[in-house]
């Protein structure tokens, strides 16, 4: 007899479930589900023995569907329990920096990548049939605005609840992936764990509704910075648009992808759909300043990005973009300046103290000095953590001249068979590397796909 069965409704009734809570095992206890791939509707079987081995292993939990209450919305919640380890394959890279996701810009997906513009964008009318759960919806909807570690402890607890009590409810699903991914930038959660979670939970609400446009929006996330797999996120990126061609997140992130991938005339347009949706979003004109940056408009970048920091001062992405682009002029003093501020405002103690490291170089011995403790403590920061690329240190020991330090940095991303975006980044490294035919073959190397064919 065959230990293998097809579908979810037959998975379930294996389990003694039905489909929706086989789904909801599935995005919140890792119940053993294997995927077959190709195809707009990607099929899932499973293992009767891996089954079996998962419900002896639940021994002392409680299967049974739970009537589990709705959060209060206090600020003070404790911690979620932790997430099961991932495996080193689900590491994902640094955006803007190389994603700053721990580091200087690329940070926050691609300038701000990551901050939705309209909480959970394509669907406005959908809510839970559940009275309580539609307010406990519509207040997470709130709590994602805010962006603060409370509120989004706020939104995940509640959409947690939500999709456990109504599993059949898509957009919770679709919800909860975007919130976990803007937990790893403004909360609490480790990024690995976030985009792990982001991916399930995604396909959990695409299990249920295929045509759900934001959970393929987060699918496309996903594959372009986690799986650094372009192509696919091309096709769920436009698979999204087709759905719901007038959401701006979804067109800010697709444009984000692009111009990342150096695709820049095709990811300008894509932000400017998003302009044009959401004309008052200081996320959407933060990365438009910094596509214009990495298309070589360094004036008219300058020029927005500064405006941008005087009218918000509390907005972090505008101080990682801009201090990556006062390192490609090498002003050292207004590089320190705006690091330091993006630094404060993310939080991040590695971060923190890198940009201490610089300013008291700065201060005691000078500019050169300063830069080396840059480039070695950025060197030091990809080395140490393989879910970071090393694009970032590369521009910088590039844009400072340091050929050994970039020698080194390329053999290191090579060591490790990196793939880079960072375009805007790596589009200026490639003359400092021009007549060195072993680091112009390294840097060749890290090119990705493109997102999108040629036209």
């Amino acid at each position: 007899m065959s230990d293998r069965i097809n579908g979810w409704k037959s998975i379930a009734a294996h389990l003694g479930r039905d489909r929706s809570t086989a789904i909801r095992w599935y995005t919140e206890r890792q119940l053993p589900i294997r995927r077959v791939p190709g195809g707009k509707k990607a099929s899932v079987y499973a293992l009767k023995s891996e089954l079996d081995q998962w419900i002896r292993g639940q021994a002392g939990e409680e299967l049974e569907q739970v009537s589990d209450p709705v959060p209060e919305r206090s600020s003070d919640m404790p911690p979620l329990p932790p997430l099961p380890p991932l495996p080193p394959s689900l590491a994902e890279p640094r955006k803007r920096r190389g994603l700053i996701i721990g580091g200087a810009v690329l940070a926050i997906a691609v300038a701000g990548g990551l901050w939705l513009v309209s909480p959970f964008g394509s669907r406005p009318a959908a809510l839970p049939q559940d009275a309580t759960l539609a307010q406990s919806y519509l207040d997470a909807r709130e709590d994602w605005a805010t962006r603060t570690p409370e509120s989004l402890m706020r939104a995940r607890r509640a959409l947690e609840t939500i999709t456990r009590r109504e599993p059949g409810f898509a957009p919770a699903f679709a919800a909860l992936a975007d919130v976990y991914l803007l937990s790893q930038e403004f909360g609490d959660m480790d990024r690995r764990d976030a985009f792990h979670r982001a991916r399930l939970a995604a396909e959990a609400g695409l299990e249920i509704d295929d045509t759900l446009a934001d959970a393929h929006r987060a699918m496309g996330f996903v594959r372009y910075w986690s799986d650094r797999d372009p192509v696919r996120a091309g096709d769920a990126f436009r698979r999204a648009i087709e759905l719901a061609p007038d959401v701006a997140q979804t067109h800010f992130w697709y444009g984000n992808v692009l111009v990342d991938n150096g695709q820049y005339a095709q990811g300008l347009q894509q932000l400017n759909q998003a302009r044009l949706l959401e004309p008052a979003s200081v996320a959407i004109q933060t990365d438009y300043g910094w596509a214009l940056w990495s298309a070589g408009r360094d004036d008219e970048a300058r020029t927005l990005l500064d405006r941008l920091a005087r009218e918000n001062p509390d907005f972090l992405v505008i101080f990682d973009c801009l201090s990556v682009i006062h390192l490609a002029d090498r002003n050292v003093h207004a590089f320190a300046r705006d690091f330091s501020r993006y630094a404060e405002l993310r939080g991040e103690s590695a971060d923190i103290d890198l940009s201490k490291r610089v300013a008291a170089a700065l201060d005691s011995t000078g500019e050169a000095a300063a830069w080396r403790v840059l480039v070695s403590g950025l060197a030091a920061q990809a080395d140490g953590d393989p879910s970071r690329d090393h694009s970032f240190p590369a521009f910088a020991a590039a844009m400072i001249g340091d050929r050994v330090s970039l020698r080194q940095i390329l053999q290191a991303a090579d060591s490790r068979d990196e793939n880079w975006g960072s375009a805007g980044m790596t589009r200026r490294i490639q003359p400092v590397v021009q007549n060195d035919p072993e680091m112009r073959s390294l840097l060749a190397r890290r090119a990705r796909a493109l997102v999108t064919a040629a036209s």
